[in-house]
This record gives structure tokens, C-alpha cells and sequence, in this order.
């Protein structure tokens, strides 16, 4: 796990193996920085293919935003 704060921006973002995403509680974090204002983001690694599922999620941003 990889957890990077910054301040300036009031971001948390933390990072996760797939093993990590599956068993780690966050609550804590969530309310820790949460309350202060920050923005937590959790990054989990997956198990599928990068490229595929980047070019889905970048068609079906593409169709929403276009009225689709």
C-alpha cells in the first residue's frame, strides 16, 4: 500500500495491490481525512487487461457526455 497526502490540494490518494483492495479496511482514513476535507481516492490493481478496459471506460465517458 501507497498513500500519498497532499496538502495543498486537500487529496488523498492511496494505493492498493489487488491482494491489498481485497482485505484492507479504509473507515479509519476515510474519517481521519474526510473530516478535514479531503478528497480520498483509492486506486485498486485489477486482474484485467489494461488497455481493453481503459478504451471502455473512455468510450462509454465519450457517449455519456454526448448525450447518449
Amino acid at each position: 500500500m501507497e498513500i500519498n497526502i497532499r496538502e495543498e490540494q486537500k487529496i488523498v490518494d492511496v494505493w492498493l495491490t489487488s491482494a491489498e483492495g481485497k482485505d484492507i479496511d479504509l473507515t479509519g482514513l476515510y474519517e481521519k481525512f474526510g473530516s478535514r476535507g479531503y478528497l480520498v481516492a483509492v486506486f485498486r490493481s485489477g486482474g484485467e487487461e489494461l488497455a481493453g478496459v481503459t478504451a471502455s471506460l473512455l468510450l462509454y465517458n465519450r457517449k455519456k457526455s454526448a448525450g447518449c
